[in-house]
């Protein structure tokens, strides 16, 4: 039958090894360590810090067993299905950790693919923006130019009616370089509204542009935003 001794001889082993498993981690103890990684949200440093604790008690058990089966197989014979429970728990669990880690990792480097492919199309967004500003100016500046222009034109009409009406049979000099001004404004403004017109196509693209771009950035923040409950859902598993 067991003695009592050998009870003392397991306690010592078993304090042994419990100091050595600390010794692993500078002088810890991995059960607050274990405890400080879930809290975090660790699991890889969960399942390090706890291994060495159920290598211990696995190796004291398996005594224990062998100890009570002697006085008691059927006490034994219990100990021993209670210690292979265990030991399928923990390993049901270190599974389940591990996958839920995997994942995790999955989740977080694409969340920051996602990140790093949204910022150059924000910029680029950016830039598409600043593009249409320009060009909003630049028209407002033709469209100006071009109401100048119609007054001027305007004014030499009416200049050159009443001296139709006047019904001068010669042009004097004044007249002629009225007219040779007309007709300047007017290819001017031909041209300023070719530009309008331009402008005006190119304002519509980039605007077209930056719809396309905002509906991209839209779809990748919300990619981010599932991904991010996806992780604090896992976290709170763990």
């Amino acid at each position: 039958a067991p003695t009592r001794s050998e009870a003392v001889l397991l306690q010592q082993a078993f304090d042994v090894m419990t100091s050595n498993a600390r010794k692993e981690f500078g002088g810890e103890d991995p059960c607050v360590m274990a405890k400080e990684a879930a809290m975090q949200c660790q699991p890889h440093e969960l399942l390090r810090c706890i291994e060495p604790e159920f290598y211990v008690l696995d190796v004291v058990m398996t005594e224990l067993v062998k100890q009570v089966k002697v006085g008691c197989a059927e006490r034994g014979s219990i100990l021993e299905q209670c210690r292979m429970r265990i030991l399928n728990m923990f390993a049901t669990t270190s599974l389940g950790l591990q996958q839920i880690s995997y994942h995790w990792s999955k989740e977080k480097n694409e969340k920051e693919r996602v990140q790093q492919t949204v910022r150059p199309v924000n910029l680029e967004n950016d830039e598409l923006r600043k593009r249409i500003a320009a060009m909003d100016l630049e028209m407002r500046q033709y469209k100006a130019a071009t109401q100048q222009l119609e007054h001027a034109l305007g004014a030499l009409q009416l200049g050159e009616k009443k001296a139709r009406d006047n019904d001068f049979k010669g042009r004097t000099a004044r007249e002629e370089k009225m007219l040779d001004e007309l007709r300047e404004a007017e290819d001017i403004k031909v041209v300023l509204q070719s530009k309008i017109n331009i402008l005006e196509q190119q304002v519509r693209y980039q605007a077209a542009q930056e719809q396309v771009l905002q509906l991209q950035i839209d779809e990748l923040q919300a990619r981010v935003r599932k991904d991010a409950e996806r992780l604090e859902q896992m976290g709170e598993n763990v």
